[in-house]
């Protein structure tokens, strides 16, 4: 006889990374965070802005998602709930820490730009790379 396991304990409500793809689609007018299956099915508009929201990101445990929109970067939770703007920056990406409690970014214009860090909660902010002359983007 061959032992088993029981399945990893889940949260309810929480929704694993590998479950659902986070995307940015314009096909209601102006870009907006939708999330789907793997497979393309159950497609679901989490956003409904004036303004365009684009650069989805996923936490670590697959509870919230980062993204920025024109007017600064934003946090939510994975069903489109609860949310918070981040900063008044417009971020070009934003890549979360592996424990959930940091958000690196980057800022600046195209060639000179800095990696930063903030915590998840939009404080804190602390510039890593501060190099004027260079432009450092695409933290993950």
């Amino acid at each position: 006889m061959t032992p088993t396991s029981a399945p990893p304990p889940t949260v309810a409500g929480e929704a694993p990374l590998a479950d659902k793809i986070a995307f940015s689609s314009n096909r209601d007018g102006n870009a907006e965070i939708y999330v789907m299956d793997p497979d393309g099915s159950n497609q679901e508009r989490l956003t409904d802005d004036p303004e365009h929201d684009r650069n989805p990101t996923w936490s670590p445990d697959g509870t919230r998602i980062a993204f920025v929109r024109e007017s600064g970067s934003y946090r939510m939770n994975s069903d489109g709930s609860g949310e918070k703007k981040l900063t008044s920056a417009n971020p070009s990406h934003l890549a979360w820490s592996p424990d959930g409690t940091r958000i690196a970014f980057a800022l600046g214009e195209l060639d000179s730009s800095d990696i930063f860090v903030m915590s998840a909660s939009g404080i804190g902010w602390k510039n890593l790379t501060n190099s004027p002359d260079t432009a450092d983007f695409e933290p993950a």
